[in-house]
C-alpha cells in the first residue's frame, strides 16, 4: 500500500482527481471520543477548509491536520480520527457513494490481504 499523502495547499487552489467516477462532498468531521482502528474500501483525497484535528494511522503516528492540508488516502489504509473540535473537509472518493460498502468503517481483521501490502 502506498504511504497516506500529506500536503498543502497552495494559495487556497484544490486540484482536481481527474476521471474519478467520484463522491465529492463538503462537511464537517465531528468526533466526539477517539474512533477504534478503520479502513474504507474506496481511496479518498481529504482537504481541510477550517478547524484543527488529528488522527493516528495504523502504526500509532500522530498526524496532525489545519486548514490547507492535503490527504491522499489508498482504499485499506488503517486509521483512526481522534476526538476534538469540528474539523470542515471536502471528501472526494474514487467511488459513488453508492457502491460503497456498508459498514463504512471496516474491522481491520477484515481487510483484504491485496489492500495490506
Amino acid at each position: 500500500m502506498s504511504e497516506l499523502a500529506l500536503t498543502r495547499v497552495i494559495a487556497g487552489v484544490i486540484t482536481g482527481i481527474g476521471s474519478w467516477r467520484s463522491t465529492d462532498v463538503a462537511f464537517d468531521l465531528i468526533v466526539e471520543k477517539d474512533e477504534t482502528l478503520h479502513w474504507h474500501d474506496f481511496e479518498a483525497v481529504t482537504w481541510v477548509i477550517a478547524g484543527t484535528g488529528a488522527f493516528r494511522n495504523g502504526d500509532g503516528e500522530l498526524i496532525e491536520v489545519s486548514p490547507g492540508c492535503r490527504l491522499d488516502a489508498p482504499a485499506g489504509f488503517l486509521h483512526r480520527n481522534l476526538a476534538g473540535p469540528p474539523v470542515r473537509v471536502v471528501l472526494a472518493t474514487n467511488l459513488p457513494y453508492g457502491e460503497w460498502t456498508m459498514p463504512i468503517d471496516k474491522d481491520p481483521a477484515d481487510r483484504p490481504e491485496y489492500l495490506s501490502v
